[in-house]
């Protein structure tokens, strides 16, 4: 899944010169909040994360609670860092009998674009407590610097 960034009726009406779109009036509609459970206006992702800029680096933190870090892939290709996790449980006790069974795999990823700037050969990673943090740093040339006025 990518990161999308969606906006509110009342945010689109201001970049929209104070107009809602038809379509965008329709599914804002209380019938289609109900039906749908409130998915087109504010669904959960699958994978949580904040994404953060310092002075010398971005940060990410995704919550993969119940994942271990051999459970866990994080790939860089063209620009774009994909975060994937994948957990099976592998144990099967033949005694018990299961009414429902939801819990057997899970799986999540999330595409994340990376800024330009960042040095992707030294992206670092740390899973703590269920998150993990990912630091993208900075180019030295993309660093904020001070420039003296002679």
């Amino acid at each position: 899944m990518n990161i999308a960034f969606r906006r509110r009726p009342a945010e689109l009406a201001a970049t929209n010169g104070g107009a809602v779109s038809p379509l965008a009036q329709i599914f804002n509609d209380s019938f289609f909040g109900d039906v749908l459970g409130g998915a087109w206006t504010a669904a959960p992702a699958p994978m949580p994360l904040d994404v953060m800029e310092n002075e010398h680096a971005f940060v990410v933190r995704a919550d993969l609670p119940g994942f271990k870090k051999e459970q866990i892939a994080l790939d860089v290709e063209k620009g774009v860092l994909t975060v994937r996790a994948e957990a099976t449980e592998e144990k099967e006790d033949s005694s018990e009998r299961y009414h429902r069974r939801e819990r057997r795999s899970q799986s999540v990823s999330r595409r994340i674009a990376l800024p330009e700037g960042v040095l992707e050969s030294e992206i670092a990673a740390d899973l703590n407590e269920g998150v993990l943090t990912i630091t993208l740093p900075k180019a030295p040339q993309a660093q904020p610097r001070k420039i003296s006025i002679k």
